[in-house]
């Protein structure tokens, strides 16, 4: 059990009386955003003048904000300001010591105190008076320990000039909940003050917090400089910037959402004291459609092809986060690393210490050729054929980056392969496409050049027989009248699906797919004299089920004795 200590009022009273006393759960109160305040009044805070008070905590009044003597002869400790205006983070410190005052009035009494505090030592606990408190001029009260105070006066909190509050206790341990006003005109005094109407503070120095007016008015007053307010005071947190692209990675010329994310630890929103602007990294452009948005209090600014993404000055952030976005782009293929510096959102409660940073990758578009083959050329006729590239970002570059083309043929940048061949042969070169922004795509061709004058190819069959889906089909073409071993490939159209067709002229598979297929099939011979045969390949349903072939014999005649002895052959089958 704690041995509490009633005191007794009297001029010089000095001995101390111990009985025992009820042991009460005291506890620190919500502060809440009033945490962050020096001096906090209702009707208004008088700085000091002269050599001025420095208060080392915010300063601010809700909701008469009339701040005077301040900036100068009165100051605050950075980062700690002073709040000209009845702004949403004064207006929440005062909501919040209205209650904390009401938490510390639900502790309950404690351990009754007489109102002479003269000579008093105390260890933590939660004590009361029953009206005033009072320090006489001259004299200490000693708080020993390192829990929480928590004292209760029903009226008035009188200091006196050359009184002390002292001992080994924190200060931001100590609460006073006071019923009217407060004079704290000693030399130090130690603890937050709370109180109903207002307080004056002299010339000594207060190791804690004042915040006045949690009743229906309360001012606090300064009377004289040169001393000290503050010292628990918790500095509000500042913000912090976060930024993310989605999709992270995407094909040169695309589009991806750039997000940048604002957070606010307080309770409050907070206000930008200066533009915020995210500039995009060289390459990275705001996309032609931005679509800028945010959940920001304020507007963003974001202009298409343009390269900065702003927030502008008076902006707020709301208690918790919220988001500035865009559509951004990237014309050429790399890694872009987005950057957002230290310091570069500045607001009422700092700016961002850390650094954001975001990867944005643009990778190379597939890119095509066409055609897919070349058709063969003559010996001493022009030859002319235009490649096309499709994909990436036009006019695409035409390049030769592997192998040789036939003799007396070219290919100029745009596409054009043309000439006059020269000589007999084959000859397999690649052929690459270079888009604006440096991505490439390419094909393998192989350009036959035929003699002059060939002779008549014929190809056959001159037509094939139908195929049916699920039965194997296999027809060998064949071709004539040029030299051989000939070769045999598809010119244009499709193949039914499921079959495939040989260099050598097999043409087989098992179909998987009803239908009616128009291809035109090309033979070359070894002098590269080629043929061309169009055929139209009819692919079947599958051969009738047994089931079926039983109802067409029932149709032509077939008994039905003779449909059931047939149907019990077939089930034993």
């Amino acid at each position: 059990m704690r041995w509490n200590v009633p005191l007794v009022a009297g001029v010089g009273f000095a001995a101390l009386v111990c009985v025992p006393s009820t042991i009460w759960a005291q506890v620190a109160p919500p502060l809440g955003t009033a945490a962050q305040f020096g001096a906090l009044g209702n009707s208004g805070v008088t700085g000091s003048t002269g050599a001025g008070t420095i208060v080392n905590g915010d300063v601010g009044s809700s909701p008469t904000a009339t701040i005077t003597n301040f900036n100068p002869p009165s100051t605050t400790v950075a980062p700690f300001i002073v709040h000209t205006t009845n702004d949403a983070i004064v207006q929440q410190a005062h909501a919040d010591a209205k209650t904390a005052y009401d938490a510390l009035a639900a502790q309950g009494p404690g351990t009754p105190l007489a109102a002479n505090l003269t000579g008093v030592t105390l260890t933590p606990g939660v004590y009361s008076f029953a009206a005033a408190a009072d320090l006489p001029a001259s004299t200490t009260l000693t708080l020993n320990g390192p829990g929480v105070f928590v004292f209760n006066v029903g009226s008035t909190l009188t200091m006196n000039v050359g009184s002390v509050v002292a001992g080994t206790a924190d200060p931001c341990n100590i609460y006073w909940r006071v019923g009217t006003s407060a004079t704290l005109n000693g030399t130090s005094f130690m603890g937050t003050v709370i109180a109903d109407a207002s307080i004056t503070v002299g010339g000594g120095n207060v190791s804690g917090r004042v915040l006045a007016g949690t009743g229906a008015t309360g001012a606090v007053t300064m009377s004289s400089g040169g001393n000290t307010i503050g010292g628990c005071s918790v500095p509000p947190a500042p913000p912090t910037v976060a930024k993310a692209f989605d999709p992270a990675s995407i094909t040169a010329g695309g589009v991806s959402r750039l997000t940048l994310t604002l957070s606010n630890p307080n309770a409050t929103a907070i206000d930008l004291t200066a533009p915020f602007a995210d500039t995009l990294p060289a390459g990275v452009l705001v996309a032609p459609m931005p679509d800028a948005a945010t959940t920001c209090g304020g507007a963003v600014t974001a202009t298409a092809g343009g390269s900065t993404v702003t927030l502008g000055t008076g902006s707020t952030i709301p208690a918790g986060s919220c988001t500035v976005a865009v559509n951004v782009t990237a014309a050429a293929p790399g890694s872009y690393l987005n950057t957002i510096p230290a310091g570069a959102l500045q607001t009422t409660t700092g700016n961002n210490a850390a650094s954001a940073t975001a990867t944005l990758t643009a990778t190379c578009p597939t890119i095509t050729l066409g055609p897919a083959t070349l058709p063969p050329g003559r010996v001493a006729v022009p030859y002319s054929q235009q490649l096309t590239a499709s994909g990436g970002t036009g006019p695409h570059t035409f390049t030769v980056s592997s192998g040789a083309l036939p003799a007396g043929l070219t290919l100029t940048s745009g596409g054009l392969l043309s000439g006059t061949p020269t000589a007999l042969g084959s000859s397999t070169v690649t052929i690459q496409a270079t888009d604006g922004s440096g991505c490439t795509g390419s094909l393998v061709y192989t350009i036959i050049i035929a003699a002059a004058t060939c002779p008549v190819i014929t190809v056959g069959p001159a037509t094939l027989p139908p195929g049916r889906v699920g039965v194997a089909f296999s027809q060998q073409l064949t071709a004539s009248g040029g030299t051989g071993p000939y070769t045999f490939a598809v010119l244009s159209g499709a193949l039914p699906a499921g079959l495939t067709l040989t260099p050598g002229g097999l043409l087989s598979g098992t179909p998987t797919t009803l239908g009616s297929s128009p291809v035109t099939i090309q033979a070359t011979d070894e002098n590269g004299c080629p043929d061309v045969i169009a055929y139209t390949i009819v692919i079947a349903a599958a051969v009738p089920t047994l089931p079926q072939v039983f109802v067409v014999l029932l149709a032509v005649g077939l008994t039905a004795v003779g449909y059931s002895r047939l149907r019990r052959r077939a089930r034993a089958v």
